[in-house]
């Protein structure tokens, strides 16, 4: 490894640490999206999804590059780190393990927000249809699980 190449190196921990700390933000910010969710507050959903989208491009431009630093010495991060000399494997594998930990977290929590908003969705498509005079037994529901109301019709149609 070039002395070029290994000055490079002494960035990630710092562009890692960045990320982590962006990562923090986001776990922040899908807290609040929960929060706002479940009070039905659209304002302050529309004020979070618009922060998370910053906070989410601020993160791209971060990953970039630490991709772009990892790319000019392995094809792959396994590789890279695999390729790593025991004392920078040592310096800077925490801090990957770190930021993995936190990226699968936030993918779980908005994992757990898209669920609400699913089931948020269905409680209200039942009360639209329950204000129209649908009802539940005159659904049928097709392959792909979606339903809709042939209440209207007296016959489905000719075998």
């Amino acid at each position: 490894m070039t002395a070029h190449k290994s000055n490079d190196l002494l960035q990630l921990p710092q562009l890692f640490q960045k990320g982590i700390g962006t990562l923090s933000r986001i776990n922040e910010l899908l807290e609040q999206e929960r929060e706002a969710i479940v009070c039905n507050d659209v304002a302050q959903l529309e004020s979070i999804v618009s922060d998370k989208r910053t906070v989410l491009t601020d993160f791209a431009v971060q990953k970039n590059a630490w991709t772009q630093l990892i790319s000019t010495h392995a094809s792959s991060p396994e590789d890279f780190f695999e390729s790593l000399p025991v004392q920078a494997f040592n310096l800077l594998r925490p801090h990957w393990n770190a930021l993995e930990e936190k990226l699968q977290e936030i993918q779980q929590l908005n994992e757990r927000n898209a669920q609400i908003i699913a089931v948020r969705n269905r409680q209200v498509e039942q009360l639209l249809s329950t204000l129209k005079g649908h009802r539940i037994n005159s659904q049928l529901y097709s392959d792909g699980g979606s339903h809709h109301n042939y209440g209207a019709q007296s016959r489905i149609g000719k075998a």
